[in-house]
């Protein structure tokens, strides 16, 4: 059934209340364009999962592929991930393969080379995971000549769906793909929301090597800092971090590491030299995504915007404070996993003005105070 509360526009509503309309039409455009025919998801042998591929969307859906394996063991799940980001899901034992092939994070733009190899793979199922814009899923399961395609219908789009998903809106991102699971599976999934990583030795080493590089002498316990995201969300000033990296120089004993991409390293060397000349603050930029969830968990701490870094510090259980991203549902958007703590006031589906004023009003000392407690420590 249409819902109007997920909608943020209105011309979106009137589309899928249209779709649906259309829906006998859809529903047989699909059939002619697949052929097979509809089959219990038992019965199911080869399954592609798909969804948006950044980090955090990759997390999410890995707390839950065990209970998804489990419920099908007949059934072999392919993943199709972009290349920036597959090597997250790299030794996920429920994956038969993961296929870098989407030459996007958010959008799935295939070459004809590897839309002929998903042809080729014969997929009986498409795994529709997306819960938020998930008609481009559909299409290219359609595209694929894939008869079952399980996905949400709650925007529309009910005729090229094969197996419907209820959807409870809203709830974290995570618990979607464990309702998502359960409702394939037939039976309740209560495994924790906590992404699973698996870590390989080689990231174990490049994470010491990391390590040892910061400061061998150095026992003291280290806090990892992300000023930036790749997200189109609004950040922490940086003038607010400068001013916090001195009150923790001040008051904690600790070591401070910026991380990020190496297109952020300009930046990120920016605000390392305005914190005291005696507080050498390191900028790390060059870990593949293993080895940085590796080194983040070596961490003590990890102060992240709401991007893939937060979910990867989720996964390897290392305490997190974090900016929410403001532009999706607060609940959505909001803590899932017992290490993690909202540094946001409350606020949702926010424009940039308002992110930013919203950011802005967060004071150094508070985060400072945030920090502290995680470390259960208290002012020199």
């Amino acid at each position: 059934m249409i819902r109007y509360r997920p909608f943020r526009q209105k011309r979106n509503f009137a589309i899928a209340l249209l779709t649906e309309l259309l829906a006998p039409l859809l529903r047989r455009w699909a059939e002619r364009r697949t052929g097979s025919p509809v089959s219990a998801p038992q019965l199911w042998r080869r399954a592609l999962i798909l969804g948006d591929n950044h980090i955090g969307d990759l997390l999410y859906r890995t707390c839950s592929l065990r209970a998804l394996k489990t419920g099908l063991p007949e059934c072999d799940f392919y993943y199709l991930a972009a290349p920036g980001t597959a090597d997250i899901l790299a030794g996920n034992p429920y994956l038969k393969a993961v296929l870098p092939w989407a030459r996007s994070d958010s959008r799935l733009d295939l070459s004809p080379e590897h839309m002929r190899e998903l042809r080729s793979l014969r997929f009986d199922t498409a795994l529709c995971t997306n819960c938020i814009r998930y008609w481009p899923e559909l299409l290219l399961a359609i595209r694929l000549g894939i008869p079952n395609r399980a996905g949400y219908t709650y925007k529309g789009f009910s005729g090229w769906v094969t197996h419907a998903i209820p959807i409870r809106y809203p709830q974290p991102f995570a618990a979607y793909f464990r309702d998502y699971v359960a409702a394939l599976a037939g039976q309740g999934v209560t495994e924790p929301l906590r992404p699973e990583l698996h870590v390989t030795p080689a990231a174990e080493e490049e994470a010491e090597n990391a390590f040892r590089r910061l400061e061998p002498a150095n026992s003291k316990p280290v806090v990892a800092f992300f000023l930036t995201s790749r997200q189109p969300a609004e950040l922490w000033p940086a003038e607010n971090y400068a001013t916090l990296f001195k009150q923790l120089g001040a008051h904690l004993s600790v070591r401070i590491v910026l991380l990020g991409s190496p297109d952020d390293r300009v930046f990120l060397e920016g605000i390392a030299s305005r914190t005291e000349p005696d507080m050498h603050v390191p900028v790390c930029t060059a870990l593949s995504l293993p080895g940085l969830a590796a080194f983040l968990k070596r961490c003590s701490l990890v102060v992240a915007k709401d991007s893939g870094p937060r979910h990867m510090a989720n996964a390897v259980g290392t305490p997190l404070l974090f900016f929410r991203n403001t532009t999706f549902s607060q609940v959505e958007a909001g803590i899932y996993c017992p290490n993690e703590f909202d540094l946001t006031p409350p606020g949702e589906f926010l424009d940039e003005r308002r992110q930013r004023n919203l950011l802005a009003s967060i004071e150094p000392a508070e985060v400072l105070r945030q920090v502290e407690r995680a470390f259960g420590s208290k002012q020199r």
